[in-house]
């Protein structure tokens, strides 16, 4: 279930590769089916990217788009730092956008 959101894993080399997923919110509808994905490994180094629009749908001052790859990248060009400066760099590339 992606809700209209990608996810992806942030490889530990750096590469992103996005994962297949559709579907409506998990919990939105008690009668609702769910196709089942295929697995994906997740190895040491690797960051697991699960994200909502908050952040991507961010405009500048000309109404561009601060978009998912913008995101992705931040998270990217990061990864070696922890959970919480990830998070940083990414408001704080957001905001810089």
């Amino acid at each position: 279930s992606s809700a209209g959101h990608p996810a992806g894993v942030l490889r530990a080399n750096g590469e992103v590769e996005r994962l297949k997923s559709a579907g409506l919110p998990l919990g939105l509808y008690a009668a609702t089916t769910y196709e089942t994905a295929e697995p994906v490994t997740v190895q040491t180094g690797d960051i697991l990217l699960i994200t909502t629009d908050g952040i991507s749908e961010m405009r500048s001052a000309t109404q561009k788009l601060f978009g998912w790859e913008r995101q992705w990248q931040a998270i990217a060009d990061h990864r070696h730092e922890s959970a919480a400066a990830r998070g940083a760099a990414l408001y704080q590339a957001a905001r810089q956008f």
